[in-house]
């Protein structure tokens, strides 16, 4: 007979586990637990990420945050940034060295993640599996974009079984429950067991989906015994009919009749004490899980409230409990009647803190009660503002960040055909001037600023985000002429008050560019790239302008990367080739030096003029490549002609070409290698290339100064030189820009100009050349003013080196 109670009894707990678990509050318990667990690991990718889009990512701020993050996290075994695919921080340190170095992009096993991540622009998720390092992992890469260019990946690697005991999964056996974890495909076929519990969760089980990255896994719950509770019924019945007999020959014998009774009352203390142990459990467990149960009788003024649900929704302040918002959502509850669920969420003040709470409640219409469950999701609530911040707003300003921008751009697009958007991309002028100059900490001061005044410019319609870097972008809702015009002039207006930066006022201007949906494009990112070639072509023309976008533009930029790409094909194919143009004596106006001039001829569009090709190559960084071919050439032409080997020769050296660190050590080279030691050698560079970094300048041209080698400040006039400042630099020939020799007989201003500057270079030891004499009367003048040296039109327009010794060599 007690065989019989035990499998009666066995089949009811059975049937009630069921029950409960079809409930939905088992499964939702586990899976929001493993979920929340999952999302903790995983949201440490998007902080890294939010690291190295500042300004400037180095292993101090990288090492800051990752000890942040690393303490509190669940299992966290590795948290790394990999510039460009190479792993190049690492946080702990000491069991990640061998890490360090690592590049991730030509390593087979990680390559296809890696590429897979930067293609989708998504996390994307390996494993689990073995770790190198030992134990089982999850390997979790997110690719990182700055300025619409791949910057590299961010990788968090965490512990699966933590994970897991994380969870606390393995705490359902104690409540007789098992679990299975599936790694399912699309279409929820599971393809991998990942873990489970004593048993395989085969039927009766209830499932919830885990969103892992690009991955989504399945967790089953279903009770130990579930699988045979039906499958045994009719055996069940039978074994009951033949105890029933066997039981009725029993009571027949007394002495056996008392031992059945002493084994009941064992058995029934034994399940009240297993019962007890149970409800205790289960008491923790809530309590833990900040878990509450209620009942409500219809017709009853209150509910009947758990301890632990007591807890959670009592409150000293009857204005707290009987808030507006949470009043509505218990009277919507306890209005429920109907099958399945309701649930329900709202906040209030407990004690005046805030609190979130999650009710969900069951109708049962036979005995017209209510049953419910109530949970304190605070902290829930606020992992997920987190994360959700962490992904959606801008860390610095505060504004929407490029992936909010985008999904309510696209939220808009997607109401009606009808709708007309504007994009309105905006960046700071100079502000990587202005950021090199004064430091991050200044720059960041400057884009809080621009920040607040955007955002008293645009209207509640409006949406404002900071995109990356510099680059703020407004949607317009309603783009019109008048609406896009009243708009700029707002965010000039806003911009008109200096910003303070360390005490003192600085004046800020932005540029724009500004295109249109859906008649310049359907999709958000082709309306950025068309909004972004408007801002660099107005900006081209001047800072501080709006300009919109026009079809045109699209083809000069499309025309320019062409010349871009062919500009390198030509280097390689030696299509650019030098011409020479004597500098003259300006008192007998014989051939003294000669300056170098690039001409490219190309294939198909003929002459391309040096000021658009070597602009080209400066936005490019080709100018590097093609400032030493050139300096070679010009070396190789001269090796042909001995009787130039004293003659001084002028190169023209691109300010881009002159920052680089590696200039000096490349020119010495090229000297070495190309030019007789003889050789005079003049290297011409601009004002702005002196200034750009003084201290670097000074250095430079130091290493580089000799017999051989000499400097000739070029276009003089046109920038922010003094005299005085130049007297810093090791500069011997200043030259005058041909705006200020043009025509200058006939312009007194000009006269004056030119008369002060011979008479002020000559008293501080500089000499003087004019550039671009055209007429005699010009050289004439000059000659008159003691102008040292003339080149120009007048003398020879640019033409072949032979050329060249032929007409000026006796």
């Amino acid at each position: 007979m007690s065989v019989l109670l035990l499998s009666v009894q066995q089949r009811y707990q059975d049937r009630q586990l069921i029950a409960d678990l079809s409930s939905g509050n088992l499964i939702d318990r586990y899976g929001r637990r493993l979920q929340m667990e999952v999302d903790r690991a995983l949201s440490s990718a998007y902080i890294l990420r939010g690291v190295a889009r500042q300004a400037q990512v180095n292993q101090y701020s990288f090492s800051l945050v990752a000890q942040e993050l690393y303490q509190p996290l669940t299992g966290i075994r590795s948290l790394q940034l990999a510039p460009n695919g190479v792993v190049t921080y690492a946080y702990p340190q000491e069991s990640n060295q061998p890490a360090i170095g690592h590049n991730l992009m030509e390593d087979p096993e990680t390559a296809p993640f890696v590429q897979e991540a930067i293609l989708d622009d998504r996390l994307v998720i390996e494993g689990p599996k073995q770790l190198k390092q030992g134990g089982m992992g999850v390997i979790a890469r997110l690719p990182i974009f700055i300025d619409q260019a791949f910057w590299g990946v961010s990788v968090v690697v965490f512990d699966f079984p933590d994970i897991v005991q994380g969870a606390e999964l393995e705490a359902l056996a104690e409540q007789g429950y098992d679990y299975t974890l599936w790694h399912i495909v699309d279409d929820g076929e599971p393809v991998e067991l990942l873990s489970s519990g004593q048993d395989s969760v085969k039927t009766a089980a209830v499932t919830a989906p885990i969103a892992v990255g690009n991955h989504q896994w399945q967790l089953s719950i279903a009770p130990v015994h579930a699988g045979w509770v039906e499958a045994t019924l009719l055996i069940e019945i039978t074994v009951v009919a033949l105890i029933s007999i066997l039981f009725a020959e029993v009571v027949r014998a007394n002495y056996r009749l008392m031992g059945s009774r002493r084994s009941l009352k064992a058995l029934v203390s034994q399940q009240t004490f297993s019962l007890s142990r149970s409800e205790s459990r289960l008491l923790q467990a809530q309590e833990i899980a900040k878990l509450g149960s209620w009942e409500y009788c219809l017709g009853d003024t209150q509910r009947r409230l758990s301890k632990q649900a007591m807890s959670i929704l009592s409150s000293k302040s009857s204005e707290e409990w009987l808030a507006p918002k949470r009043q509505q959502a218990l009277d919507s509850l306890l209005a429920f009647r109907g099958p399945g669920q309701k649930r329900v969420e709202y906040e209030f003040l407990r004690d005046g803190q805030a609190v979130w709470v999650r009710e969900i409640a069951e109708y049962e219409a036979k005995s017209e009660r209510l049953f419910g469950t109530v949970q304190d999701i605070t902290q829930e609530v606020q992992a997920n503002r987190t994360i959700w911040r962490q992904a959606n707003v801008d860390e610095l300003t505060g504004l929407a960040n490029r992936n909010l921008l985008v999904h309510q751009f696209e939220q808009l697009a997607g109401q009606t055909k009808a709708i007309q958007l504007g994009l309105l991309v905006v960046d700071v002028d100079n502000f990587k001037g202005l950021n090199s100059g004064l430091g991050s900490d200044a720059g960041d001061a400057v884009l809080k600023a621009v920040a607040e005044r955007l955002q008293q410019a645009v209207s509640d319609l409006d949406i404002l985000a900071r995109f990356s870097g510099d680059e703020f972008v407004i949607c317009v809702n309603n783009p019109s002429g008048a609406n896009i015009d009243a708009l700029v002039s707002r965010i000039r207006r806003s911009l008109e008050k200096p910003i303070m930066l360390e005490g003192v006022s600085r004046f800020v201007t932005v540029s724009g560019g500004i295109s249109r949906y859906p008649d310049d494009s359907g999709s958000f990112s082709e309306l950025h790239r068309l909004a972004k070639i408007a801002l660099l072509t107005g900006k081209d023309i001047s800072p501080g302008r709006f300009t919109h976008y026009l079809p045109q533009m699209l083809e000069d930029v499309q025309q320019l990367n062409t010349l871009e790409s062919e500009l390198k094909q030509a280097i390689r194919q030696y299509e650019i080739f030098m011409v020479y143009q004597p500098i003259v004596s300006a008192s007998h106006y014989k051939m003294v030096a000669i300056e170098s001039l690039a001409r490219w001829q190309h294939s198909t569009m003929g002459s391309i003029p040096p000021d658009r090709f070597i602009t080209i190559a400066e936005q490019s960084g080709t100018i590097i490549a093609l400032g030493e071919y050139i300096a070679k050439q010009v070396g190789q032409d001269l090796s042909h002609f001995p009787n130039l080997r004293n003659t001084k020769v002028a190169i023209n050296i691109s300010r881009v070409q002159f920052i680089d660190e590696a200039f000096a050590t490349t020119m010495k080279h090229v000297l070495e290698q190309s030019f007789a030691s003889e050789q005079p050698v003049v290297f011409e560079i601009t004002e702005s290339a002196l200034h750009n970094d003084a201290q670097h300048a000074q250095r430079t041209l130091g290493e580089l100064l000799s017999q051989q080698v000499s400097y000739a400040l070029d276009d003089f006039g046109t920038g922010y030189s003094s005299f005085i400042s130049l007297k810093q630099f090791p500069v011997s020939n200043v030259k005058i820009d041909r705006s200020f020799v043009t025509d200058c007989p006939n312009r007194p201003d000009n006269q004056a100009l030119l008369t002060a500057i011979v008479a002020m270079a000559h008293a501080l030891g500089f000499t003087v050349t004019a550039e671009g004499v055209e007429t005699v009367e010009e050289a004439e003048y000059l000659r008159g003013i003691d102008c040292d040296f003339l080149q120009g039109y007048y003398f020879s327009k640019p033409c072949s080196l032979a050329e060249l010794v032929q007409r000026f060599t006796p």
